[in-house]
């Protein structure tokens, strides 16, 4: 009884593939790490000091953490969401080898999701810290 195939992807498609989830995944690594790795010696010192009634820059460095974490998990389910697809694909003796035109078109495009990434990060961390550090102005008004 043969296999009946839905679709036959050529070996460059499906090393764009491989290439995507390779990069995402790296992608999601970066992005759960950028927590930590941003916080600086003058960061550290200024959240040790003491402030009365709150703490600007442990707000801005909790809100900056929290998006990174929020980014990197959803980078890590899409790379574990095409990684599954990639295992469905039926696999011929074809397909089977890695395209270097398609592991490097897969790396372009990663590198783009990662630059937009980045560029909305910037954004969305400025909108959560400007809303927290209005919030806290509010409760020192109080």
């Amino acid at each position: 009884m043969g296999t009946i195939y839905l679709m036959k992807i050529s070996s460059f498609y499906l090393s764009v593939l491989k290439g995507i989830v390779f990069f995402t995944t790296i992608i999601s690594s970066v992005f759960l790490m950028l927590g930590s790795l941003t916080l600086t010696r003058r960061k550290i010192i200024k959240l040790s000091s003491s402030f009365y009634g709150g703490n600007i820059e442990l707000a801005k460095n909790f809100s900056s953490s929290q998006i990174d974490t929020f980014i990197g998990f959803l980078f890590l389910l899409i790379a574990i969401v095409l990684q599954f697809v990639v295992f469905l694909i039926p696999t011929t003796f074809e397909n089977l080898d890695i395209n270097l035109n398609g592991l490097i078109t897969g790396g372009v495009i990663s590198i783009f999701i990662f630059t937009v990434s980045f560029c909305l990060r910037q954004i969305w961390t400025k909108n959560v810290e400007n809303k927290v550090i209005a919030g806290m102005k509010k409760q020192w008004e109080k």
